[in-house]
């Protein structure tokens, strides 16, 4: 089975969406831990004398949204295993290789057919959180590249494409 250019584009929109999430994290992730340790001093320096208010307010809420941190700073992990599995149940079928097969190899797959169709995403030097950028910085792919492409970086959103 091989894919056409409709197919990988369809199959970049699912990336684009999960590249948004992990380019929203690691993008916004200082500027979370920065706002909470500078409301939680804040809070500790105005209540120094006051121990229910801190014990009561500002420490029940640091526990919280250190969980909502923590979730925050795993999400790039996250969301490349949602790629790698992405990869595995519905592209690799498509380059003719098993759900077994490495990620590496699966995305080898998926360059083979968009260099036969001449599919190409914009170039990383133009887009540093585009798909080239991407899949080059966590898997060591190099996607075939445009400065005009026809699989675009304006995927990698939160709205439906």
């Amino acid at each position: 089975m091989a894919l056409n250019t409709a197919a990988v584009q369809e199959h970049f929109k699912i990336f684009g969406k999960l590249i948004f999430i992990h380019n929203l994290v690691t993008t916004h992730q200082a500027a979370w831990e920065k706002a909470v340790a500078g409301l939680y001093d804040q809070g500790m320096d105005a209540v120094a004398a006051d121990y229910d208010l801190a014990r009561l307010v500002f420490n029940p809420f640091a526990s919280q949204v250190h969980s909502v941190i923590n979730g925050i700073s795993n999400a790039p992990n996250t969301v490349k295993n949602a790629v790698t599995l992405y990869l595995k149940n519905e592209v690799a079928e498509g380059v003719d290789l098993t759900s077994s097969a490495t990620p590496a190899d699966i995305i080898d797959g998926l360059i083979d057919e968009m260099n036969t169709n001449g599919d190409t995403v914009g170039a990383s030097g133009t887009y540093s959180d585009g798909f080239a950028a991407y899949f080059n910085a966590q898997y060591s792919k190099t996607l075939p590249q445009s400065g005009s492409p026809n699989v675009p970086n304006s995927y990698i959103d939160d709205d439906v494409v």
